[in-house]
């Protein structure tokens, strides 16, 4: 469980054949054009070690009625899973007019940002040591200078682990000092096996919130205490960005690609190159694939030589050149813009996964926003999402399981198994059956789109302060 929430934005790397521009990449924080007469704030690292307050939340008499959050994530800027997840779930909550809300953001270092558009007050998780750079000092800092009421925490459970104990004691100590605390909301993905010793912030938590219905089977596995308040808020779903494409332009995608028979059959895969994500294994898979499908192209969206694989020496060992196998192109280390990705989801034939375990599988859920098939494994958090296999997608089975990252044995398919699901989505493409398989997928995100899922989180917040109790 120690992956983290991936999404399409942690392989964003820059492919010059379908965008002229680019946004940052995988724990790197954006940075954002100052456009217009919007208020803009610049973070100004303050000697007190709090927070430096911008137009937003100073001369606002009102301001001081409202609850106050701190949260703790990635930044709303950033393009990593964690935080598309913020930028959802606090502005929906600010909006309700009841919460200001500070953020100890990861992944931002006091970058110009629009406050219009993010009404978030940011500040840098590592303001008060460089080298700490998810900020647990910082966090113990910051809640022992501040009155907040909410602590929001998003990330994997072992993250906020070290400083469990000071966190308990500094809530009583402000409990017994003031009268109040502050509640604590934990968001948290599971992709494997949860360890008792790495989550004990699940005790201290008023509210633990987990991706999916799998997750919190794992944690009670491991923590049956915490069932009456643990529940599941899955991710949402973003289907103004990620939407299908004409033909026409599809076509034209295609063809950026380098695609000029419109019969070539491209596989795409959007991954970190991590040992959970398993890259070597959709290697191997296409290599058996492409011998049955000729006409068959594999674009993998990530960085070649990133350890632990060399995924050119893979390709090579698995008899696959240039021709067959194609990647991004890395001038700068850059991103992707987020439009381009839903290109690529559009261009693509098929999105494949090999991953080991996923706390939610938000490339998975973007490409069916855009109404690509998806061929994945019959493991962690994907059948909530794809359901069984040909209900929302080719689910393959896993009967082997595997030991990688510490996450404990991990299910894995065979390489048989999902060279099966590649050639029946391959001699099914654009029969009715598949088009149904798409149509179910897309009726799937419009019914968790961020606007309905923004919802539960908003009775979660109130529910830890009390709005609406009498």
């Amino acid at each position: 469980m120690r992956g983290g929430c991936c999404s399409i934005a942690k392989a964003r790397v820059c492919c010059s054949s379908l965008c002229g521009r680019s946004s940052m990449a995988e724990r790197q924080p954006s940075k954002l054009a100052v456009e217009g007469s919007s208020p803009f704030a610049r973070f100004q690292p303050p000697e007190s070690g709090g927070f430096f307050y911008g137009p937003m939340f100073c001369g606002s008499g009102d301001m001081q009625q409202k609850l106050k959050v701190l949260a703790w994530s990635d930044s709303v800027l950033a393009s990593t899973g964690f935080g598309t997840v913020s930028r959802h779930v606090l502005t929906a909550v600010h909006r309700t007019g009841r919460y200001q809300i500070d953020q100890l953001a990861i992944n931002y270092g006091g970058e110009f940002y629009d406050q219009a558009r993010y009404p978030v007050q940011i500040s840098p998780a590592k303001l008060l040591d460089p080298n700490d750079h998810l900020g647990k000092l910082q966090l113990l800092r910051s809640l022992e200078r501040g009155d907040y009421d909410v602590l929001w925490i998003l990330n994997d459970l072992h993250v906020p682990e070290p400083i469990v104990k000071e966190l308990g004691t500094l809530r009583e100590r402000k409990r017994a000092q003031t009268g109040k605390t502050f509640k604590t909301i934990v968001y948290f993905p599971v992709d494997g096996h949860v360890y008792a010793s790495d989550s004990s912030i699940l005790e201290l938590a008023d509210a633990a919130i987990t991706y999916t219905q799998f997750g919190r089977r794992a944690v009670l596995q491991s923590r049956p205490q915490v069932e009456d308040k643990l529940r599941v808020i899955y991710h949402g779903s973003d289907i103004e960005t990620f939407r299908r494409h004409s033909d026409e332009f599809r076509h034209a995608l295609r063809q950026k690609f380098g695609l000029a028979d419109p019969q070539t059959f491209l596989v795409v895969n959007v991954s970190m190159n991590y040992p959970r994500k398993d890259l070597p294994r959709s290697i191997l898979a296409f290599s058996e694939f492409k011998k049955r499908a000729p006409n068959s192209v594999l674009y993998l969206h990530t960085e070649p030589n990133r350890p632990p694989f060399e995924l050119l020496r893979c390709c090579e060992c698995a008899g696959l050149g240039p021709k067959d196998v194609r990647f991004p192109q890395l001038p700068d280390q850059r991103g992707f813009p987020i439009d381009a990705m839903n290109n690529i989801y559009n261009a693509a034939d098929v999105l494949l996964t090999t991953t080991l375990g996923e706390g939610w599988g938000l490339t998975m859920n973007e490409a069916m926003c855009a109404g690509t098939p998806v061929v994945a494994p019959d493991n962690s958090s994907i059948p909530e999402l794809l359901g069984g296999d040909g209900d929302r997608g080719y689910v393959y089975e896993c009967a082997e399981r595997v030991w990688v990252d510490n996450g404990g044995y991990r299910p894995a398919g065979s390489i048989e198994a999902i060279v099966a699901k590649l050639m029946q989505c391959y001699e099914e493409r654009g029969s009715p059956r598949q088009r149904d398989i798409v149509s179910r997928a897309a009726q799937f995100t419009r019914e968790h789109t961020w606007d309905i899922i923004c919802k539960q989180w908003v009775e979660v917040f109130d529910g830890a302060v009390g709005v609406g109790k009498t």
